[in-house]
């Protein structure tokens, strides 16, 4: 975090940038490093989650993945077959 800070001061401190294009770099930077933690605090979450659940002894997941290929698969024929009533052309021929 500092070694940022360093490198946008420098660059005021040479004219490269103003200050206000200074402010704005390190408002984008922080909201970045807070949205990555944010992000990483949700993986480890969702990772600690999944691993406890699995200790459980009367939770199985062994068939999660055949429901998931399950799912994916009714769901893309539903929509190939409103697709094509969709698409179809209505009427004789002229």
């Amino acid at each position: 975090m500092n070694y940022e800070r360093r490198a946008i001061l420098s660059l005021v401190a040479m004219g490269r940038i103003t200050a206000a294009e200074a402010e704005r770099l390190m408002l984008a930077w922080q909201n970045q490093a807070w949205q990555d933690a944010r992000d990483w605090i949700w993986i480890t979450v969702v990772c600690a989650t999944a691993c406890l659940l699995q200790t459980h002894p009367h939770l199985n997941f062994d068939g999660l993945g055949t429901l998931l290929h399950t799912v994916v698969d009714h769901g893309t024929r539903a929509l190939h077959t409103a697709a094509s009533i969709g698409l179809k052309k209505m009427g004789g021929s002229v």
